[in-house]
């Protein structure tokens, strides 16, 4: 009852934030009808930008949340991979500006489209490179690279030069790895929980990680954490290539049953 609760307060704080936003846009939007140098008409636009993610991603929680209430109903889509992770990029470059921060996206083996939640993707990968910039060094390296390894599905991997990963945290991530069965913990369990669990990605990154292990679980994929030698990590994910429901049609030819 006392999680129920708590989840059922998460919800109402989130829909609640919705008002204040729409009051800020609708500034927004009028302040970018005013005679604004280029430098200023820069920093309105990546305002509303952001100020737009933010909605998005409101919405996306509110419907995440009801997942647990009518099962795991994924909002299947064909993704086109190199225009959605370009638009990503173009938004995770300006938020690890501050800290002057190199991000290289590597999408030169990247297959064409993938059949999945481009929103649940969204929040996915948006968390794991917000969890990268929050624990690099300034001036530091982000690397985004989506390839088809021998497993045959789509891989993505967000690797970073960071201090690296608890232990406790990367065993809580990964719950199932490529040819396991599922991990012990329940779906929803903030990864790196455990007190003892130190460095910030423990501590400030839990939620996060655990709604990118529920992103996984749903698409039917799997999420697990390494070390870099250099120094560093490395996140993967793999999600299979045909995620397609019986009797979806959403890649059935005209006439196919």
């Amino acid at each position: 009852m006392r999680e129920s609760s708590f989840y059922d307060w998460q919800r109402m704080i989130v829909h609640d934030m919705k008002s204040p936003l729409s009051v800020i846009l609708a500034n927004l939007d009028l302040l970018s009808r005013c005679r604004l140098r280029t430098r200023e008409e820069e920093f309105l636009g990546s305002a509303l930008a952001a100020c737009r993610d933010l909605q998005r991603l409101i919405r996306g929680y509110l419907r995440v949340a009801a997942l647990g209430e009518r099962g795991p109903a994924l909002e299947l889509c064909v993704l086109r991979l190199e225009p959605f992770f370009r638009r990503l990029g173009g938004a995770w470059s300006v938020l690890g500006r501050e800290k002057g921060l190199d991000l290289e996206l590597d999408l030169e083996e990247a297959p064409a489209v993938l059949v999945a939640d481009e929103h649940l993707l969204e929040r996915l990968f948006s968390n794991l490179v917000l969890n990268a910039v929050a624990q690099v060094a300034q001036g530091g390296w982000i690397g985004v690279r989506v390839s088809i390894p021998s497993s045959g599905r789509v891989r993505i991997s967000v690797s970073d030069d960071g201090p690296g990963m608890p232990e406790a945290v990367k065993e809580a991530l990964a719950g199932r790895r490529p040819g396991d069965e599922p991990g012990g913990e329940a779906p929803g369990e903030v990864p790196g929980g455990s007190r003892e669990a130190d460095g910030a990605r423990s501590a400030g990154a839990g939620i996060g990680l655990a709604f990118c292990r529920l992103a996984c679980t749903l698409h039917g994929g799997a999420l697990w954490a390494e070390d870099v030698p250099a120094g560093g990590t490395v996140v993967h994910v793999e999600l299979p290539m045909n995620l397609v429901p019986s009797g979806s049609g959403l890649l059935d030819e005209p006439g196919e049953q």
